[in-house]
């Protein structure tokens, strides 16, 4: 059980050997910024959508397949890196996170990126390196 106060920014569980992630991390509607790194995990929860104000969130060196749905709903999330995980594709959603600067899908086993990326008007850089090939298609 994780309690903490209202009051945290900042979450940084790194190399923790966590298996999933913590229904009380959805409860925290004032962090900023969340560190799941290094971890077991193969399934983000749905209630990660309640984050509005998540700035960056880190969740390189697991085991995850896909994200949810609800990631779109993170309208403030700037940075978003996923690198090492098994993600075979990203939701539709992505293309809601406008304020997006940053996404790392580096080692992972995707083939494509959804067309709704194109509603990254903020993105500066997208990093796919190693194992993960793309087919950019450019307009």
């Amino acid at each position: 059980v994780l309690q903490v106060g209202n009051s945290l920014r900042t979450l940084d569980l790194t190399n923790n050997k966590i298996v999933e992630v913590p229904q009380e991390v959805g409860t925290i509607v004032n962090m900023q910024r969340l560190v799941l790194a290094g971890n077991l995990i193969e399934n983000i929860p749905a209630n990660i959508g309640y984050l509005r104000n998540l700035k960056i969130l880190t969740l390189d060196r697991n085991r995850i397949t896909v994200l949810p749905e609800e990631l779109g709903s993170l309208s403030n999330l700037q940075q978003l890196t996923v690198s090492q995980n098994s993600l075979l594709c990203l939701p539709k959603s992505v293309g809601d996170l406008c304020n997006m600067l940053l996404l790392n899908v580096s080692d992972n086993k995707l083939n494509a990126l959804p067309e709704s990326i194109g509603g990254c008007k903020s993105l500066e850089e997208l990093q796919a390196n190693g194992k993960t090939r793309l087919f950019l298609q450019y307009y």
